[in-house]
């Protein structure tokens, strides 16, 4: 090291490793200095403990496999160049061409070369001596590099102290300081000299060649001495009982072993023909010493030399020539050779003397074992039993110091065969085959054994202990091969004097030897050494001999695989558990149900953990073809597509098969378990992904691994880092016991494909030197050859008939020869019953002894013959005998119980010599119909080879012959029949061996066995034991049905506790009796009694369980009581989980003393709670504390508000805590008194609650709080005491301050009992007020329905006592309408308990709840309003004479009752609208009937009720909205669907197009062009068939754009007049007065350019200079011709109003009657304003004429018949006789009232004219002046303004404004005069006009052409506004579509919406660097995330509600655990993601 470490010696290293390293291959040889270096250096670096695994070289391990590697080519090379290879020279240089050619021919590489590592190191072998020099030059420069790296690796300071520590011991260090001066050439070669060769395949295996050498004893000779266990015994026994003896026989043995072969040490006890000798030597006078000199290969030597193998001690009389003879022919069967050196001596030392040395051969094996010759005699059956005795049973042992001699009890390692012997020196991975007893197991046991010692013995030198680990399927074996493992190793470190390494072995031996008699397989503590995890083994651990189970558990603590994580069908991980023993009775009796089917056999004989293991597991699930698939088991397609040769067994009943799989599956998810299959993939698949945790062994034993799948293999093979160091040993033909699922071909290609595989080759640090080499064990160590014979013809009919079924071996031999297996048939019921020869007779039954066994077919044979000879002995079936040993096996009807016919069992004729079987019929071979026989032959396999002295095989049926005829005809058993002798079977046995065998049955689970066992072995505890494991397998195999507490198996499992309990009271081995407890409390488990589950595991010490079942069983004060009483012996994480739950539970159910001592103080409390969200705890906690504000805080967070409400009061001092009480006490009033619940209708526990609110309301201090809290409080008080005040409250202040909710709710409760008959009663003022106050009511609840999300909306949250959770779920409070409307929809849902739906849901409930409740109020209210006629006007009393007293008409005809009559119809109209919008139908008639009503108020029947002037559209927000929605949803659509064919047409026309001008005159022409365009008109609106419809004569009217619009109105009169078409009165005479007011104001402002001097009444003027209207009179054609015309027309249209008959014509109407049949009084006011009309349009028009005509008119009905009586509204203008008297009436007809009266219009600028009494003067100066005098006030706009103009595109604009025609007049008259560019001349002549006498014109000819004045829209118009109106239905449909998004998802928009505008208005205001790529990110990404979070969050806190109502309602406590785990879990990402959200 020192080297290594200093700077300037490590320059000198360097240098002389320069000089000194080869350079070609004549000076490389092996044992050079520097190769024997590099080696050690290599293999020291490898196997290096590094401090940190960083530490450790990447380089390290390729580095050390190219130095193994090459130095194996570098000792290939000089072999290949000199024997193989011929130089140049060696052919004469004048040989011919040819000779040369034919010389480099004959050249070919050696066949003994190795050319694998060549390969590994990618060289091809070279092709002659020149290229083997390069190679080695190669090489040696690349082995010089590495070298040096090794040496660098040395001088990390890094690994300084870790090298001093495990390389320089202190004396070490103290030479080398004291040596100095030493020369540094010397030290290194010392160094080197003395360094020990390092073997090229692992550390560890060439030293153990030597390792299991034992020296002889001191003072012994070079004659090596073995000993038989007779002998040892013997020598043992002499020594305690004649020390003298002893002492002469040690002698002897010590003369032998030093070659003194006198007469008496070498008498031969043979006969001289005898081909081995066996020698005597005499000892004393009656003593003998017998031996054979034997020729052996001795461990880690490579030649044969001779031993002395002592046979016993032996009297003179015990010496018997016949059993010596006989050895001498057995042993002389291994051959010539083996006999020539037996018998070969050496020359004596000294010439003439008896002292001989031993020779020595070379290491050839002798010769295979042969039969005896013909001429041998053979031996008595009593002689063939005592050979197989000691040359088969008995094993040989080295005499060595340790043991006899040192007066030690030690065991030996004893002496193996040569084949076994070359298994156990292999250096390199192996599979070892061989049949059972042949040794496999002691091959690997002795192997482990040699590596341990060569450990143990140079620990200095490597101090890192080689990993091995012995792998297998049963714990029995394990521990045998441990125990006896550790047994070897402590005699050889015995001897060694090294006993001080193995103490921890000897150590974990004792504590086995402890544990009494327990089942080990099931024992909790088995391997207790060992820790949970694989990453935790530590190099102390080992060697272990484990399970494949327990391995696999181990590596399964260290792997996440996804059975922890998420197992299938949504399992949860702690809800799914491992189970290895699965039992599955019910599966069994699943099996056995299909016992009518022909393949029964297979169920009979696999039982249901073989079967599952066998077909399912094997197969199914743990080939190699499950690892590449996704689900990991084959599925139905592939299976049944398996090879029949790879997987015959049953090949044809496949699909029976996997339906019995899928079963096994679904029982297996019932059961919540995964299998051993699912475990292993489960571990690979965590290998796969994450690497293999914690450090992997060095060597492999896998013993039985035909018991393993095929996918354990892979987990085995990938724990071992040494490619070379794997020991595979198995059996395949013992499928038929285990179910191995493949052959041990299939295991060689498996790991073949996965050595080779790219993926192991990256994962590998090594790659194997050498492949892994096959050895075949055909030695029987356990029976002798007529056995062996007898069995192996069962593996030639298998082999024979379905050779895949198993792997092909050589024939098994036995070591001697023996008798063989007898056969007894042929008896029948006429013969005297063999049975009485072997059991006895009825009363006297033979005891058969412990090392007999009787075998039967199966349970049913048993209990058969149990039930014919008694309890006689061991009766067995070939399943349970498997793994146990008898001396002799009486094989009992087992063809006669077969479940195959004989049939099929003559199959096996076919098997016997031609000659014979010609004479005996056989039946075709069928694979498929003949499986059950394969099945049969394997079981009868089991069977014989159970037999290791004699097996008797009785069976008298038919179905017998066969295989008897079958064993006959190989001369293979001894044929009994009657009349010959019958062998006694029979053999008595002492107790002791009895309570042996005993014991080896309760190891083998054969409890029912091991009862018969103890009981003779007179061991009553014992056999109560093996009795309870009876029990308790009885018990496993009742099937499950019904509760397991009541049913059959619980109450089993029952008796088999007590049972258990009281094997355990009389235990006196403290782990026995934990461990039967431990078996009790499980199966107290399986009948669910946790109680006493619970005490039988506190009785065994297992407190973590018991405290556990103490918990299941609710018993938490015993629980608790454990884990303070034993805390510190239990799971610290189950200690921690229970505390946790008993705190849970004492919390939650208010229990605060119990619970209190659980903690350690209050914070520690206070955080539990809030974990836990345990809230109600947490605030008793707060309270008792003084912490009233946070205990307030919890109530209020759970919505107890009157809880948080008494906990603030309690706070006296704190101001804010009364503001907080008051504000939750209102939250509570709003939660129990929501929206729609009236006090009454509450459940009893809420009206408690709502007298404890009223209560609560008077302890408040109301001079402190807000004004808002005091009248919210005030209401509340209300709705509680029905007040109806909440009117006025709701109208006057939270209407009025916007708080909707409220006001909606005060409304609610006034208008609750409308659902009875309802009365509109009382004042016009408390009418009105009602309305208004409904209508309210109404709008209001039209903006909550209108909210698109009202969930989200914390006024209607609160309204409706509601709360929003995460994911679009809406929890609703149980006393709320919602909740009591879900209620009935939902018939199971509890009343009892909060709804909690889904948003979409809630959405459409909470539309239709409302809906349907303000509904029904507004119905009845609708119903009720047609009656109420308060507000309409006395027309008695504008007549003058009203008599009725009192008159319940209106007479004060004001302003006031005008607007109040209007707002009344208004808000009918307000009201019919929310009912539409609340129903699904339109009550169309009612809603004509309110318009007729509407347009009656507006368009009265005389001027004094008002007009549409007197309307003032903005006078408050009613009539604002009224107008608007009648303009909107009224008038508007329906001109859209008028239809012109009905009879109310024209009508129901002219009343909307009249209201639509009012509103919207611009509009109004849209409309009604839209509405008449391309539709067809009924006959009478046409004029001719040439001029078309005069309905676009209207349409011009109306538009007012043409020059001739107010003549295309009169002559659209004129026709309607003439032509008679059907029209209200009311309506003709409004559009009769709109036309004459149009054609007077047209006249003005064409005479003058002025309206100065037109006498008018107020609402006509007002209606024509309208600001949209103004441009109808100005710039018109105003014909006087048409005067004349209507004047003609009025005198008829007079007479038929006056009279009411129409000649039989429904032209004038009323209500759509004919007048004839209405009142006088709408007639006679029809008739009043057709006189005005008349008498107007004469007074402006100035003519004569025109008067006169007028006049004449007037007086016609008078004339007509002077006898009439007229009325006082007009009779004075009947009676008139001249003009002027018709003026002074008409200005007092119509008196200066505040709704109407004349009005003279005077220009400022020009002279007064003429005035009459009663007429107003108005002066202006513009018509805006007009407008402002006439209007009583200025008209504010509306929210939907009615002067807008309709929407027109903008491209559009341009054409239309070009053509100056087409545009309106100025704001003013004077802006008119100056845009028009009107003739002078065409004015005079309309002055001219005026002069003209009146003359008759034809009216046709000045009409223009009915479609001249109306025009047609252009396409280019049309495009455009279809495109708007797509562009608008898109537009709409995509609001919609949103709309419903937010409703399916509502929380997300929301909330999206909000986080966006909120980081919008953040990035304004934050300064971003130029290009930042973190503002995008900022507006992008963050936002989307905190949505994301916002919303989990939601859902988090929404789930946390849930489960504590669960918790709150839950009763069992069996829920504890999931709910507090919930809650605490939930509780974590609620702060989690609130910290997240709220730190952003």
């Amino acid at each position: 090291m020192s080297l290594a470490l200093s700077q300037d010696r490590f320059n000198f290293v360097l240098k002389w490793i320069d000089e000194a390293f080869p350079r070609n291959l004549d000076s490389y040889y092996s044992t050079c200095l520097c190769a024997r270096l590099i080696s050690t250096i290599s293999v020291s670096l490898l196997f290096f403990h590094y401090p940190n695994e960083d530490d450790r070289p990447q380089e390290l391990d390729s580095s050390h496999q190219y130095v193994v590697l090459s130095n194996t080519v570098l000792h290939a090379l000089p072999s290949i160049a000199q024997t193989f290879f011929s130089d140049v020279e060696e052919v004469p240089s004048n040989a011919s061409q040819k000779a040369r050619k034919y010389a480099k021919r004959t050249r070919k590489a050696p066949k003994a070369i190795d050319v694998t590592p060549f390969r590994a190191l990618h060289l091809e072998l070279p092709a002659s001596r020149h290229e083997a020099n390069e190679m080695a030059l190669e090489i040696l420069m690349k082995q010089k590099e590495i070298l040096t790296s090794y040496l660098n690796i040395f001088r990390l300071e890094s690994l300084a102290d870790a090298l001093k520590r495990n390389y320089i011991p202190t004396t070490a260090v103290e030479a080398t300081v004291k040596d100095r001066d030493t020369p540094l050439a010397n030290s290194v070669e010392q160094v080197a000299e003395t360094s020990e060769e390092v073997p090229a395949a692992y550390p560890h295996v060439q030293p153990m060649k030597a390792a299991l050498y034992f020296d002889n004893a001191e003072g012994f000779g070079q004659w090596r001495i073995l000993i038989s266990g007779r002998a040892n015994r013997n020598l043992r026994e002499t020594r305690k009982k004649d020390m003298n003896l002893f002492r002469i026989t040690v002698k002897k043995i010590k003369e032998l072993s030093n070659g003194h072969f006198s007469d008496d040490n070498q008498k031969r006890l043979t006969g001289p023909n005898i081909p081995i000798p066996v020698f005597e030597a005499k000892m004393t006078r009656d003593s003998r010493l017998v031996y054979q000199v034997d020729c052996i290969q001795d461990f880690g030597c490579q030649v044969r030399t001779f031993f002395i193998k002592v046979f016993g001690i032996y009297t003179h009389a015990q010496l018997g020539k016949r059993l010596w003879d006989s050895m001498g022919y057995q042993l002389s069967r291994k051959g010539k050779e083996y006999q020539r050196r037996c018998t070969f001596r050496a020359n004596p030392v000294h010439k003439g003397d008896k002292v001989i040395p031993p020779a020595s051969f070379p290491a050839a094996c002798p010769a295979d074992l042969k039969t005896i010759p013909d001429e041998v005699p053979i031996a008595s059956d009593k002689v063939l039993e005592e050979l197989h005795e000691i040359l088969v049973l008995e094993k040989f042992v080295a005499f060595s110091q340790v043991g006899i001699l040192a007066g030690q009890e030690v065991v030996h390692v004893f002496q193996v065969s040569p084949h076994e012997q070359e298994i156990i020196e292999h250096s390199y991975s192996c599979f070892v085959q061989g049949r059972s007893g042949t040794g496999k197991t002691t091959t690997m046991l002795l192997k482990m054994l040699g590596i341990e010692n060569s450990w143990q013995q140079n620990r200095d030198l490597r101090p890192e202990r080689p990993r091995q680990l012995f792998v297998t399927q049963s714990r029995m074996l394990a521990d045998k091969v441990e125990e006896y493992f550790i047994k070897l190793l402590q005699s050889l470190v015995l001897a060694s004097n090294s006993q001080s390494g193995i103490l921890d072995l000897l150590k974990r031996q004792r504590n086995k030897e402890e544990a009494g008699l327990v089942d080990q397989d099931e024992a909790l503590n088995w391997r207790e050494n060992l820790p949970p995890r694989f990453s935790e083994l530590q190099d102390s651990h080992f060697p272990i001999f484990i399970t494949f189970d327990k391995l696999s558990a181990m590596i399964e603590a260290d792997t996440s695989h996804p059975l922890s994580i998420a197992p299938d069908e949504g399992l949860s991980a702690a809800s799914i558990h491992f189970s290895n023993s699965f039992e599955f009775p019910f599966f069994f009796q699943m099996l056995r149900s299909y016992s009518a089917s022909s393949w029964v056999n297979m169920t009979l004989y696999y039982s249901s953990r073989q079967f599952i293991d066998r077909f399912l597991l094997g197969v199914i699930k743990g080939s190699e073809m499950t690892l590449d698939l996704g689900e990991h088991f084959l599925d139905y397609g592939t299976y049944l597509n398996l090879s029949a040769r790879t997987q015959a067994t049953f090949a044809s009943k496949r699909k029976e098969i996997y339906a019995l799989f899928e079963i096994y599956q679904k029982m297996k998810r019932d059961r919540r378990e995964y299998d051993a299959a699912d475990r292993t993939h489960a571990i690979l698949c965590s290998m796969t992904q994450d690497g293999m945790k914690g450090q992997r062994i060095d060597f492999l034993y896998v013993d039985e691994v035909q018991d393993n799948m095929l996918i354990d293999v892979k987990v085995l093979r990938a724990i071992c880092r040494n490619p070379d160091g794997q020991f595979w040993a198995g059996d395949t033909a013992q499928t038929i016991s285990v179910g191995s699922s493949f052959r041990f071909d299939d295991l060689k290609a498996f790991l073949h494909r996965n050595e080779a595989s790219p993926i192991h080759h990256q994962s590998a640090r090594m790659i194997a030197a050498h492949p892994p080499k096959s050895f075949q064990l055909v030695t029987n160590f356990r029976s002798h050859g007529g056995i062996v014979r007898c069995a192996h013809s069962i593996i030639v009919l298998i082999s024979r008939f379905w050779p895949y079924a198993i792997d092909i071996l050589p024939e098994e031999k036995g070591i001697i020869d023996g008798f063989k297996p007898v056969f007894l048939s042929g008896w029948d019921q006429d013969n005297v019953r063999y049975e009485s020869f072997l059991f006895g007779t009825v009363g006297h039954h033979i005891e058969f002894g412990a090392n007999q066994c009787i075998l039967v077919r199966n349970d049913t044979a048993r209990d058969k013959l149990k039930g014919q000879v008694g309890d006689v002995g061991l009766i067995m079936t070939p399943y349970e005998s498997k793994g146990l040993e008898f001396n002799d096996v009486l094989l009992y009807n087992f063809f006669e119980d077969s479940s195959v016919d004989v049939a099929q069992w003559r199959v096996v004729l076919h098997a016997i010599d031609r000659a014979q079987s010609e004479k005996i019929p056989a039946p075709t071979f069928d694979e498929n119909r003949h499986a059950g026989v394969c099945a049969e032959l394997k079981c009868l396999y089991v069977a014989i080879t159970r037999a290791r002295k004699n097996l008797w095989i009785v069976d008298r049926s038919e179905t017998a012959e066969p295989i008897r005829m079958y064993w006959s005809s190989g001369n293979l058993v001894q044929n009994c029949t009657p009349g010959t002798d019958v062998p006694q079977f029979a053999v008595s046995s002492s107790p002791e061996e009895w309570a042996t065998m005993a014991r080896t049955l309760f190891s083998h689970k054969r409890y029912f066995q091991a009862i018969h066992s103890y009981e003779r072995a007179g061991m009553p505890r014992e056999k109560a034991i093996a009795y309870a494991y009876h029990l308790r397998e009885q018990a496993r195999g009742i099937p499950i049905r019904g509760r397991p507490a009541d049913s059959e198996r619980g109450l089993a499992y029952i008796k088999v506790a007590e049972a258990f309990l009281t094997s355990a009271e009389e235990a006196t081995i403290l782990r026995e009796r934990r461990e039967y407890c431990r078996i009790a409390a499980e199966a107290f488990l399986v009948s669910e009694d946790h109680l006493r589950a619970a005490q039988a595991f506190e009785k065994a010490s297992l407190f973590t369980e018991a405290a556990q079942h103490y918990r299941h069983a609710g018993i938490f004060d015993n629980m608790v009581s454990v884990i303070i009483n034993h805390g510190e012996e239990m799971d610290p994480s189950v200690t921690g989980k229970l505390t946790d739950v008993a705190r849970y539970f004492y919390l939650q159910r208010g229990d605060f003393q119990n619970a209190w001592h659980l903690f350690s103080n209050i914070e520690e409390e206070l955080e539990f709670v809030r974990n836990c969200d345990l809230d109600i705890a947490e605030v008793e906690i707060l309270v008792e504390q003084g912490r009233f504000a946070e205990a307030a805080d919890l109530h209020i967070r759970e919505n107890r508000m009157l809880n948080a409400v008494e906990v603030l009061l309690k706070d006296k001092s704190s101001k804010e805590s009364n503001q907080r009480a008051s504000q939750s006490l209102l939250d509570a009033l709003w939660n129990i008194l929501s929206f729609g619940v009236l006090p009454v209708e509450l459940d009893n526990e809420s009206q408690a609650n709502l007298k404890r609110m009223m209560r609560l309301i008077d302890q408040f201090e109301l001079s402190v709080l807000e004004e808002r809290i005091k009248l919210e409080l005030r209401m509340f008080s209300l709705i509680y005491k029905a007040d109806a005040a909440l009117m006025n409250l709701g109208r006057t202040i939270f209407l009025r301050g916007e708080n909707t909710a409220a006001a909606l709710l005060c409304f609610d409760h006034y208008f609750r009992d409308m659902k009875r008959q309802f009365v509109i009663t009382g004042s016009h003022t408390e009418i009105l007020d009602k309305t208004m106050a409904l209508c309210e009511y109404a709008e209001l609840v039209q903006q909550f329905l209108l909210d698109p999300e009202p969930w989200s909306k914390p006024r209607i949250q609160k309204l409706f006592s509601f709360t929003l959770h995460s994911g679009g779920r809406v929890c609703l409070s149980r006393n709320s309408l919602l909740h009591g409307e879900f209620k009935i929809s939902q018939i199971q849902h509890s009343l009892n308990e909060d709804a909690v739906v889904e948003v979409r849901s809630f959405y459409n409930l909470y539309q239709s709840t409302l809906r349907q409740r303000v509904r029904e109020k507004l119905e009845v209210y609708c119903n009720s309003s047609l009656s109420v006629r308060v507000f309409d006007p006395c027309e008695a009393y504008v007549s003058g004479r009203c008599d009725r007293t009192p008159c319940q008409w209106q007479h004060e005809l004001n302003h006031t009752w005008f607007e109040r009559r209007l707002q009344f119809h208004l808000l009918q109209i307000s009201i019919l609208h929310s009912l539409q919008f609340l129903s699904t139908q339109r009550n169309d008639i009612r809603r004509y009937w309110w318009f007729e009503r509407l347009y009656d108020v507006i368009n009265p029947a005389h001027p004094a009720f008002g007009s549409l002037t007197n309307v003032i559209p903005q006078a408050n927000r009613h009539m604002s909205r009224a107008f608007d929605l009648l303009k909107v949803f009224w008038i508007w659509p329906t001109l859209s669907i008028l239809d012109l064919f009905q009879e109310r047409f024209l009508s129901t026309f002219l009343s909307l197009a009249d209201l639509g001008s009012f509103f919207d005159n611009r509009a109004l022409v849209d409309h009604v062009s839209t509405c008449l365009r391309g539709r067809p008109c009924p006959a009478y609106f046409m004029r001719d068939t040439k001029d078309g419809y005069v309905l676009a004569e209207l349409v011009d009217f109306l538009r007012g754009q043409g020059f001739r619009s107010v003549h295309n109105g009169a002559t659209f009169t004129l026709h309607i007049l003439s032509n008679k078409v059907p029209i209200e009165v009311t309506t003709l005479c409004r559009l009769l007065e709109v036309v004459a007011g149009s054609f007077i104001m047209a006249t003005a402002f064409k005479r003058s350019n002025s309206i100065h001097g037109v006498t008018l009444p107020r609402s006509w003027i007002l209606d024509n200079i309208h600001t949209q209207k103004l441009h109808r009179v100005q710039n018109k054609d105003a014909n006087r011709h048409l005067v004349w015309e209507m004047t003609k027309a009025f005198q008829g249209l007079l007479e038929r109003v006056y009279s009411g008959a129409d000649a039989g014509l429904d032209h004038l109407l009323h209500q759509n009657k004919s007048l004839q049949s209405v009142q006088l009084r709408v007639r006679n006011a029809a008739l009043a304003r057709l006189y005005v009309l008349q008498i107007s349009v004469g007074f402006n028009i100035g003519s004569e004429p025109i008067k006169d005509l007028i006049l004449e008119s007037i007086t016609s009905l008078r004339r007509r018949d002077p006898a009439r009586m007229f009325s006082s509204l007009y009779s004075q203008y009947v009676y008139a006789q001249e003009w002027r008297q018709i003026a002074a009436a008409v200005t007092s007809s119509i008196p200066r009232t505040p709704l109407d009266e004349i009005i003279l219009l005077v220009d400022e600028s020009k002279n007064t004219p003429r005035t009459f009494r009663g007429v107003r003067l108005v002066k202006f100066k513009d018509v805006d002046d007009i407008r402002r005098q006439l209007t009583a006030a200025a008209v504010p706009a509306s929210m939907l303004n009615p002067t807008a103009a309709p929407f027109i595109p903008s491209h559009a604009l341009a054409p239309l404004q070009k053509d100056p025609g087409q545009g309106g007049a100025g704001p003013s008259v004077e802006g008119a005069t100056d845009e028009t560019n009107e003739d002078t001349s065409f004015q005079s002549a309309a002055e001219e006009e005026e002069t003209e006498s009146h003359e008759a014109t034809d009216v046709a000819a000045i009409i223009e052409p009915i479609g001249t004045n109306f025009r047609e829209m252009s396409e280019e118009v049309l495009a455009e506004r279809n495109s708007a109106a797509k562009t608008l239905q898109s537009c709409y449909r995509r609001l919609l579509t949103n709309r419903a998004l937010r409703i399916a998802n509502p929380g997300l928009s929301r909330i999206r919406k909000q986080q966006f505008e909120d980081f919008a208005r953040v990035a304004d205001s934050i300064e971003w660097p130029e290009h930042s790529l973190y503002r995008p990110i900022f507006l992008g990404a963050l936002p989307h995330l905190l949505t994301c979070l916002d919303y989990a969050w939601s859902k988090a806190i929404e789930e946390k509600t849930k489960v504590k109502q669960q918790s709150r309602s839950s009763k069992k406590h069996q829920e504890i655990e999931a709910l507090m785990e919930r809650q605490t879990y939930l509780t974590y990402v609620d702060r989690w993601l609130g910290r997240s959200i709220c730190g952003h």
